[in-house]
């Protein structure tokens, strides 16, 4: 669904750089990576693999 959704949102960004709306052009993608499964959610995953790595130094530093 993220990707179809990922595809429609490229396509009207499209139409809008064809009709020289460059601002709102650049919004639109924005929006689209944000929704696409490389936007946010490998964002998310990669900053909770980050926040385990440091939860095991932590506890390694602590307990020695």
């Amino acid at each position: 669904l993220s990707i179809l959704a990922s595809v429609l949102g490229l396509l009207s960004v499209l139409m809008l750089f064809v009709e020289k709306d460059i601002s709102t052009g650049i919004a639109g993608l924005l929006m689209a990576l944000a929704i696409s499964p490389f936007g946010l959610p490998a964002l998310a995953g990669w900053l909770l693999a980050k926040l385990d790595e440091l939860n095991g130094s932590l506890r390694g530093f602590i307990m020695g």
